[in-house]
């Protein structure tokens, strides 16, 4: 029980947070998510959270990073909501090697081709309970990425 209110809770939270697009209250909230909540959800057990989780390498760096993120199945592949916009570091990445990895509970996926889309489109792309779960947030921009390539593990399913 416990569990399932600390759930319902950070999902009130997100839904707040996001639905008020306050510049510097996002902000606070991406370098808190950044710092505190993103790593403490790649310890959990992320098969049964909403995050998927992107794999990529710094521009500059080289660095790989994870970063978790919601995505939504499409046909031929995802839409990710840009909750901070479209300066988050992941999208910089990801346009500039033209491809990352995509760790969803059904597998693992190399996804490219991004392309920004808008809440309309996002929406007539994604199954009615990936609708409705974009909808609740209130994000008004997304990424439409395709699947590239797919582990054996996600095409035996």
């Amino acid at each position: 029980m416990d569990r399932l209110f600390a759930g319902a809770l950070s999902t009130f939270y997100l839904v707040v947070v996001f639905r008020i697009q306050i510049g510097p209250v996002n902000d606070a909230v991406r370098v808190f998510n950044k710092h505190i909540l993103n790593p403490v959800i790649m310890v959990l057990d992320r098969h049964h959270w909403y995050a998927a989780t992107l794999r990529h390498k710094g521009r500059h760096s080289g660095k790989e990073y994870i970063t978790p993120v919601t995505a939504q199945p499409t046909e031929g592949g995802f839409v990710i909501p840009l909750s901070y916009g479209e300066s988050v570091d992941w999208l910089k990445n990801l346009r500039a090697t033209g491809r990352v990895t995509l760790e969803t509970g059904d597998g693992i996926y190399t996804i490219g081709d991004p392309e920004v889309v808008d809440r309309s489109e996002a929406l007539a792309l994604v199954r009615p309970l990936g609708r409705l779960m974009l909808r609740l947030f209130g994000v008004q921009k997304y990424v439409k990425v395709l699947t590239l390539a797919v582990s054996a593990e996600a095409e035996a399913r």
